[in-house]
Order: C-alpha cells, then structure tokens, then sequence
C-alpha cells in the first residue's frame, strides 16, 4: 500500500526493517547528524550540492519536505540505534510511476566497508518497488566515483548516458545516469555476504 505521503506524522513513521540496519523516516531529531555528514569534506565532494548545510538551511527544508508528496528520506540504523547513514527516493512520479535514487551515504566512519550501505540500497529499493509500485527508478553518480558505481551495477542499475551538471559552487561535473526497472523479476535481492561495497 503507497504511504500517505501527504501526512507529514506518516512519512516520519515508516521503519523498513533488514537484517542488521533499518530504514526509519528521517525526523527532525535526524538533522544535526545529517548536517555534521553533508559538511564532511569528504562527503560534500561527491555530491552536486556542495553548499555548506546549517541549521537553518536545514530547518527550511525539512518544512519543505514534511509535506512534499514525492520524497521518502531514510535514515540508515544499526539494530543497536546508532545512525549510521541516510538514503532516498525523491522525484516520484505517481502517473509514471518513477522515483530518484540518492541522499545516500554511510556517514559514520567505522560503518564504513561492513556492507550496511548495500542492505540500506536493497531495503529501499524494495520498498520502491513492492510498496510505492514504482516502475523505474533512476540515479545521478559522478563517473569517477568508482566505488559507488560497483554498488550500483551489483544492485542492477545500468548506464544509461553522460551529461555535464552544474555544482552548487559554480563548476560543471560530468554526471553519469542510471536506471533500474524494477518489477517482481528484477526487484534487487539481499546482500549474500558483507564482502558487498557499502
């Protein structure tokens, strides 16, 4: 059943359980976290949005979000509570029946190369497909970024074309664009092993 994306109370509500992590809808208890990764050089160089995130910036547009119709933001949880990451489908199309991949990054260090990232990718995109009766769902990586690219293809996205994008700080980057179909024949399955990029 598509959730009511149009309570807000609803959207933070949804917990997508795994294995070892959980999806739980990101709140407003969430946001110092996400702010702390989005400002992590590291982090920020592999997104388009290079902007420096801040508590006000954030404020706005978790109000923004709250009520948008077409986005589900994850934070990625540990059994044991700890916030590890964040994921997303944003974009969706209901009449098409599209949604984006992305927001996705394992933020905290020590989570990093334990596979959590591919069960978060495999809980969402099985959500996508079995819960929101999504069709496709596309994804924008930088081609360089190697490691999420290996991601990508093992969760069965396919190259589908390069395109220059402008960043938040003014340069053009070569993006690269991804789609999965996604259907009860080629819904992604579960992790077999934890040798699995995250």
């Amino acid at each position: 059943m598509r959730p009511n994306l149009r309570r807000a109370e609803t959207k933070h509500e949804i917990v997508l359980a795994g294995r070892r992590v959980d999806l739980v809808g990101l709140g407003e208890r969430h946001l110092p976290l996400v702010i702390a990764w989005r400002n992590n050089p590291a982090v920020r160089h592999r997104f388009f949005n290079r902007r420096i995130f801040t508590a006000a910036s954030q404020a706005e547009w978790f109000a923004r979000y709250a009520v948008d119709p077409t986005a589900l933001n994850f934070v990625i949880a540990l059994k044991n509570g700890r916030t590890i990451g964040m994921v997303a489908i944003s974009k969706i199309d209901w009449r098409e029946r599209t949604g984006e991949f992305g927001r996705f990054l394992i933020g905290d260090p020590l989570s990093l190369g334990r596979g959590y990232g591919w069960e978060a990718a495999g809980l969402i995109l099985d959500f996508a497909s079995t819960e929101l009766q999504l069709r496709s769902i596309s994804l924008v990586v930088m081609p360089d970024n190697a490691h999420a690219l290996r991601l990508y293809r093992k969760l069965g996205f396919v190259e589908a074309g390069t395109f220059p994008r402008e960043t938040s700080d003014g340069t053009t980057e070569l993006a690269q664009r991804m789609v999965l179909a996604l259907g009860s024949a080629s819904a992604p399955g579960s992790p077999k092993s934890d040798s699995v990029p995250s």
